[in-house]
């Protein structure tokens, strides 16, 4: 079997059409110092926003990169397309799989699957700019000019600020052009598929094959996206989220773990797949076959990027070591061995004869671009890595207030006398982040348990009687998401037997609240177990709104655990954190209940 699936994984790699034609997935070399290494920055998103010619280029080369022919593969269409559907050869890379699209999800490549294809975009973006530059009057294009040479992708930091970049919010924009202020359809808040072209070419199937353009939490009723239910979801996961963030930059120095969900709880694509279902809801960011369409994919995936970069910069000597690829793609089979030599299908490093790989691609100096909370030129290792620890502790553990907690109120038969949450914002106000002891939800399911993505909520107390309104109900604790592709054949694909998926949710900061009310005497265990085994609940949803039986999902397992955190020995540094230790009696007997197995 295993000499079957490397025919098929070398026939594909040998399966170019035109190798002299290939894109070559080089970088951007405009602007960079080849003496100090300095080099352009990847701006957050709402400080570009409206900041002057940037901000215009960026716009209107997005605009112009969404309005070529989709069956150019250059065009806007076909790169999102790499991700995911139509399920078609991209630059001459024949998939052999039964998977839509190259995109790498559960695998320890995921991380650096996804910087050669951001750097693909950014390549593209940044040549629309150069010539739309030229077209400005003389009196400014000195000035776009330059500032096109130095264009790179900006990202938005959902886990510095949850709620969606006003930038992207609205359905049209104002920018000056060429000839002046212009007002047209807003390149960032969808995507519309060219209907004389193909439209979407989706198959029937995905109910979204019915839309002419990309949505969000699409409200029926009103016939749009629904851009309020978006941010109060992203609002409400976010003190269960940030404590992840940040444990994941302070405690996690493999890079198997951090990479993926098939490897670790608490992974970067644990919390990347969160603000996929928030922002998507039942809309196109929720599905990996076609989230790249949505406009917004791209700025998280710079910010997905931005993190990794941050972790490698304190944790250098770890990376990519052979590891079984359990989920597999369109062009690499389930069960192949990926190293840091493997080719990340399907960019060329070339014109068409060689691919990039994981080592390849280690370094963000490759593609010419740089983060400001990464300035990696004239400076040492040691120098870095204490910069980014420092900018890790101001962004995303902030020793004082930064946002207010909004309280919610709940019917008295939702919860237990006292137990109580609030939804935003309690992490930096209660500072849940330097409590002694953190408390965790560890989730346990396979990755294909249901035919389509899903989330798993927990709450502290009862939840609303309507699935639909558990995403910002005032007693969420925070949710996990299964960000997977709708409409999988389970007849073909047994979801019994598909890679197990990780994750984990923060209890901390609704276990302070408690403390805070006086429903909790502290956090520690002979408090907490109690509390938690008499109060703490979860169910399940897809992203229609409609709850799964909990019995239904594969391998599914529901623990609880804590673990003691030690402060930071010298300044700026990282706390560290003693192994996690594991309370079976608090869910056992319910379902996806963990119990304690005898060793």
């Amino acid at each position: 079997m295993w000499s079957i699936l490397m025919s098929v994984f070398l026939a594909a790699l040998s399966a170019l059409s035109n190798p002299a034609d290939a894109v070559a997935v080089i970088g951007i070399s405009a602007g960079v110092n080849n003496a100090t290494g300095e080099r352009p920055f990847r701006h957050d998103i709402n400080e570009l926003y409206m900041s002057g010619p940037a901000w215009d280029l960026f716009i209107l080369s997005l605009r112009e990169f969404q309005q070529v022919d989709q069956n150019d593969p250059l065009s806007y269409y076909q790169v999102a397309g790499i991700h995911g559907l139509p399920q078609a050869p991209w630059d001459g890379v024949v998939g052999q799989g039964a998977s839509p699209g190259y995109c790498v999800h559960g695998a320890a490549t995921f991380p650096t699957w996804h910087r050669p294809y951001v750097a693909l975009f950014e390549q593209i973006l940044w040549t629309h700019a150069q010539s739309i530059a030229q077209d400005y009057p003389l009196s400014q294009r000195d000035s776009y000019v330059t500032a096109a040479q130095s264009l790179r992708m900006p990202y938005w930091d959902a886990f510095n600020s949850p709620t969606l970049p006003l930038a992207a919010s609205s359905p049209n924009i104002t920018v000056n052009g060429p000839n002046g202020t212009r007002t047209f359809d807003n390149p960032l808040y969808k995507y519309t598929f060219h209907a004389n072209e193909g439209g979407n070419r989706f198959p029937a199937d995905n109910w979204l094959s019915q839309f002419p353009w990309t949505v969000r939490h699409w409200d029926s009723a009103n016939q749009q996206s629904n851009i309020i239910e978006v941010n109060a979801e992203l609002e409400h996961q976010y003190d269960a989220v940030l404590p992840l963030i940040y444990k994941l930059f302070a405690s996690e120095t493999d890079y198997t773990k951090m990479s993926c969900t098939t490897s670790s709880g608490n992974s970067i694509e644990n919390v990347h797949n969160l603000v996929h279902n928030a922002v998507g809801g039942n809309g196109h960011m929720t599905d990996t076959v076609i989230a790249a369409f949505d406009p917004i994919f791209w700025l998280h995936h710079t910010n997905v990027d931005r993190l990794f970069a941050m972790w490698q910069a304190i944790n250098p000597q770890s990376y990519v070591v052979p590891t079984t690829n359990t989920v597999g793609n369109y062009a690499v089979p389930k069960g192949f061995v990926e190293t840091a030599d493997s080719s990340l299908l399907p960019f060329h490093s070339d014109n068409g004869t060689r691919f990039w790989s994981s080592n390849g691609v280690r370094s963000i100096r490759t593609f010419g671009y740089a983060y400001q909370d990464v300035m990696d030129w004239n400076t040492n290792q040691s120098t870095l890595a204490g910069n980014v620890r420092a900018n890790i502790n101001r962004l995303y553990a902030p020793t004082v207030t930064t946002r207010q907690p909004r309280r919610y109120s709940s019917a008295s038969n939702t919860e237990p006398p006292g137990a109580h949450t609030e939804s935003s914002h309690m992490t930096s106000t209660l500072r849940s982040n330097e409590s002694e002891r953190q408390w965790t939800i560890a989730v346990q399911v396979r990755r294909s348990a249901h035919q389509s993505p899903f989330l798993i909520d927990f709450f502290i107390g009862t939840p609303p009687s309507s699935p639909s309104a558990w995403s910002t109900a005032g007693n969420l604790v925070g949710s996990h998401a299964q960000f997977i592709a709708s409409n999988l054949d389970l007849t073909h694909l047994d979801g019994s037997q598909s890679a197990l998926s990780h994750g984990e949710v923060s209890l901390t900061h609704c276990l302070l609240s408690n403390v805070e009310r006086g429903a909790l005497a502290d956090l520690e265990p002979d408090s907490v177990i109690p509390f938690l085994t008499r109060s703490l609940n979860w169910r399940a949803r897809d992203m229609e709104g409609c709850e799964l039986d909990l019995g239904s999902l594969a391998g599914l397992s529901i623990a609880v655990g804590s673990q003691i955190v030690r402060a930071a020995k010298i300044p700026d540094g990282f706390p560290t954190y003693d192994e996690m230790e594991m309370y079976a009696n608090v869910t056992a007997g319910r379902p996806g209940g963990w119990e304690r197995r005898a060793a």
